[in-house]
């Protein structure tokens, strides 16, 4: 089986988990954003990952598309994002990333990346800027632990990423 792990990361953490992915499958790791249409062709199996935007998955409508114009396309998804991994993401990251016919068929991963401010785009530093100071204005006592770890972590670069976070997304796709 031929298979292509796909990405888009915005700050590295994602790209970190796509290689890791591809090196343990023997595998391509490949950036969406360079990919052509007959690219998406040499493939019998996708694994898809991009990280989170509050609960989107970064570049996964743009893969989503691509997907439609193959026959019987087999795919996976992954996720990465800053909070810590939770019972509830996977559910949530399903219900308002893929369709109900899609969360029967894709199987969905979620691995703990990091936060890099200075990594971020323009739009995506504002954003993260408004947060913060939304975040501060709450008295302490009412902030939620995710609140506080973002607060601490803001002014530094942080990574969490750990490869042995891959091993039930690698043994699954082994196991198809």
């Amino acid at each position: 089986m031929r298979i292509a792990v796909v990405y888009t990361s915005t700050t590295g953490f994602t790209q970190k988990y796509a290689k890791w992915i591809a090196e343990d499958l023997d595998g391509d790791c490949l950036a969406l954003k360079d990919m052509k249409i007959e690219d998406f062709y040499k493939y019998d199996f996708f694994v898809y990952g991009g990280s989170l935007h509050a609960v989107g998955i970064n570049g996964l409508k743009e893969f989503k598309e691509r997907m439609e114009t193959l026959e019987n396309p087999k795919w996976i998804v992954f996720a990465v994002g800053a909070t810590p991994v939770k019972d509830d993401v996977v559910p949530l990251l399903m219900s308002e990333n893929l369709t109900k016919e899609e969360q029967k068929r894709i199987k969905l991963f979620y691995f703990r990346g990091g936060f890099d401010y200075d990594a971020l785009n323009f739009k995506d530093k504002m954003m993260m800027l408004l947060l913060k100071l939304k975040i501060k204005m709450k008295p302490q006592k009412d902030r939620t632990p995710d609140e506080k770890g973002m607060i601490n972590v803001y002014d530094q670069r942080t990574d969490f990423s750990q490869k042995k976070s891959i091993d039930r997304l690698v043994a699954y796709v082994r196991s198809l």
